[in-house]
């Protein structure tokens, strides 16, 4: 790591960016060096850019570019007017000047690195990790190069959450898994799934969302996710408990919960009967194989359906806490301080964490449970008002009480109501060590492929409320459309309800026009998780070619997400590369069938369509590009 006293962390992105091209530390330091007598910070850069023979990265750090002497001044008066300007009014006046002088591939990339070196404060490094973030909160963007808008809508961001400046915000978004790229593990998919019951994997065609859907069924089911080689019972018990089925426009309710179907009677008439559907069928097999949970208290019962309340609550806080979904508050005022949380093993134990001024206290397993009965067994679940003397008498000491009672409120908000059937102990000792919990209710999953593609409300009906993770189990019944056909002797007699064993995961492309036709009563009912090309390139691994195929679908990718008009939803999955292993490792061909066909689907309507291809395609094949230095001199000289 190269030191030097001019430059720190808070503007070391700009150094990445102008020495991108040469990035040896030798190189590095000898430019260093070259301005170690420079005064000023505008001269120190203007500097340093001409001790790189104006030679620099910009458009956000992808193109290598030159700018000339003449275009160079005009630069550092920019820069020299950023350093004057006070206000962030100040800052879009002279960016939009700037703007007006149309300089090539001076525009992002100088506003990216420069302006936030300058202006922490006031100027958020634009970059690509920052429109993910915009595109995670649904917050439009108004074409990639509008810096004034930029300044607008992250300064409010960054007031929101109390940051003093935009490195905090880069610092949160390179630290979170949606955004810096890093793939999510199999088991933290687990635990999203495990505490939600319901999951949609969303992303770019080809990520192969429908493999790990079976990939995570696999893990939860068997405890294994290599799908690919499963010996013979293996297989059989996935193909039990592991129910598959891909919607489509005329799939409808007697498909999936059920229906009535025709038949052929003895006198050779046709008829009519009920028939279950495949999920209806699917959550019956997962009931017949269910192994009550059973909890030897120090009473003489036995408690079914697994734990006390408080242990259940707990447990899916543990849960959403690993799986990054739980957002707990310390102070329930107009500001709501988000809590900090992790989870920690301490000897087979799971202990929740929470982070005070400068370091990660434990919340206290025994206080949690005292504060949490007290108010669960007086039927309280809103404890935001509780103050610190009420806290104090429940426990008999002090504590950090805003800490906890964010914790305690988290726990009442998961707890399942009429949870506690309690039977007299006519068990043995043995037969009760016979069902321990870690065997009980063994998991099945239920997989809807293409899950948008169907009339969601038709599919469902009335299992819109059963299907509602807080509704799962026999408190979830709803009388189906053909509920006077069914026999007393069926399981689903008095009602159809979704066993708390079950496990819905849907998948479905971003870019289908049917995506829309998702409502948000369905949209609310399950966790989305996005599944990105970069996530999922381990399926590349087989190849022959796989650092090659690796590399090739990143660049283009890059610059698929970077066009303004398509984005990260229209990248490239890894599966379409694994043709590849059939047509001989050909990239040419890939590309003339699979890949070139496609994105020209995606700019069927585009003024520039052709350009853009040709970009798309050098970025494919990594050919050279016209000299850009050439091309700026012949425009600008």
């Amino acid at each position: 790591m190269v030191e030097h006293k001019k430059f720190n962390e808070d503007n070391v992105t700009m150094l990445v960016h102008m020495f991108k091209f040469n990035p040896s530390e030798e190189y590095i330091r000898e430019k260093l060096e070259s301005i170690s007598d420079t005064r000023s910070d505008y001269n120190m850069l203007l500097k340093l850019f001409e001790e790189c023979d104006f030679r620099g990265f910009t458009a956000i750090g992808r193109t290598r570019v030159f700018i000339n002497k003449k275009n160079a001044q005009i630069v550092g008066d920019f820069i020299s007017q950023i350093f004057k300007d006070k206000t962030k009014e100040d800052v879009k006046d002279t960016v939009k000047d700037f703007d007006s002088k149309g300089i090539m591939y001076c525009t992002t990339g100088i506003y990216s690195p420069w302006l936030h070196y300058i202006h922490p404060d006031i100027c958020p490094i634009a970059n690509g990790q920052i429109d993910g973030l915009l595109s995670y909160l649904g917050i439009p963007r108004s074409k990639k190069t509008d810096y004034p808008y930029m300044l607008d809508v992250l300064t409010e961001l960054k007031e929101i959450v109390n940051a003093e400046d935009f490195s905090v915000l880069d610092a949160f978004i390179y630290s979170t898994d949606f955004l810096n790229k890093k793939a999510m593990t199999t088991e933290q998919y687990i635990n999203i799934l495990r505490s939600n019951n319901n999951m949609v994997l969303t992303g770019a065609p080809g990520t192969g969302k429908t493999y790990l859907a079976k990939q995570i069924a696999g893990a939860i089911v068997l405890g294994k996710n290599d799908i690919d080689n499963l010996s013979e019972e293996e297989k059989k018990t996935f193909k039990e408990r592991v129910g598959f089925v891909q919607f489509h426009p005329s799939y409808d309710y007697t498909d999936f919960v059920e229906g009535l179907r025709p038949i052929e009677k003895s006198d050779g008439q046709v008829g009519f009967e009920r028939k279950d559907g495949v999920f209806k069928e699917f959550c019956k097999r997962a009931i017949s194989k269910v192994q009550p949970k059973v909890y030897k208290t120090t009473s003489n019962q036995v408690r079914l359906v697994g734990t006390t309340p408080f242990e259940r609550a707990y447990r899916k806080l543990i849960f959403d806490i690993i799986a990054g979904t739980a957002v707990l508050y310390s102070d329930f005022r107009s500001s709501m301080t988000v809590m900090r949380l992790k989870v920690e093993n301490k000897m087979n134990f799971q202990v929740i964490k929470f982070w005070k001024t400068k370091d990660y206290q434990n919340a206290q397993y025994d206080y949690l449970k005292k504060l949490y009965n007290h108010y669960y067994s007086r039927g309280i679940n809103d404890v935001r008002n509780e103050r610190f003397d009420d806290f104090v008498k429940i426990i008999g000491n002090t504590l950090d009480y805003s800490y906890y009672r964010g914790i305690v409120q988290g726990l009442l908000d998961r707890t399942d109501k009429n949870q506690d059937v309690h039977l007299n102990d006519n068990s043995s000792e043995k037969s009760i060590a016979n069902n321990p919990m870690d065997e009980a209710n063994r998991p099945y999953v239920f997989i809807i492929d293409e899950i948008n593609r169907g009339e969601i409300s038709k599919i469902f009906g009335e299992l819109f409320y059963a299907i509602d993770p807080g509704y799962r189990g026999e408190k979830g019944r709803v009388k189906t459309q053909y509920q006077n056909l069914i026999p007393d002797s069926d399981v689903f007699a008095d009602g159809f309800y979704v066993p708390e064993n079950v496990y819905i995961i849907g998948t479905m492309n971003d870019i289908d026009r049917s995506v829309e036709s998702m409502d948000f009563a369905m949209r609310r009912r399950f966790t989305w998780k996005e599944v990105t090309p970069a996530e999922t390139q381990s399926m590349l691994d087989s190849l022959p070619c796989a650092d090659e195929a690796k590399k090739t679908m990143n660049r283009l990718n890059e610059e698929i997400a970077n066009t303004e008009g398509l984005g990260a939803a229209y990248m490239v999955g890894p599966a379409y590369f694994l043709k590849l292993g059939n047509n001989g490792g050909d990239f040419e061909r890939l590309w003339n069938m699979n890949i070139e066909p496609l994105l020209k689907e995606y700019l069927r309507g585009f003024r520039k369509a052709e350009d853009i291809l040709k970009k798309f395609k050098k970025a494919y094949f990594k050919s050279e590009e016209l000299p850009i230095e050439q091309e700026e001199s012949d425009e600008l000289e």
